[in-house]
């Protein structure tokens, strides 16, 4: 009956590290969920450097867009242009 409980012991304690130790189902569970974030991350960064790269090749290629891109950001007009700005 005694060794009946040793093995009972040994058994819950190996249950307990293979599910909830640090190389254990658990901690692979969230590693996955992880691994699975940082690779949509990666997958939305490459997209934003597909279009950057776009964008870059077209201000190197047409001096339009380049002049309505720094229009844009910077918000700037041109001499023969009004900015208008409404405040709430």
């Amino acid at each position: 009956m005694k060794l009946g409980y040793i093995f009972l012991a040994a058994f819950v304690i190996s249950f307990g590290i293979v599910v909830f130790g640090e190389a254990g189902v658990l901690s692979a569970y969230k590693k996955s969920q992880e691994n699975a974030r940082l690779e949509a991350r990666i997958t939305k960064l490459e997209e934003e450097n597909t279009k950057m790269a776009s964008q870059i090749e077209l201000i190197g290629k047409s001096p339009q867009y380049l002049e309505q891109t720094i229009r844009k950001s910077l918000s700037m007009v041109a001499s023969d242009e009004l900015l208008f700005e409404f405040q709430d």
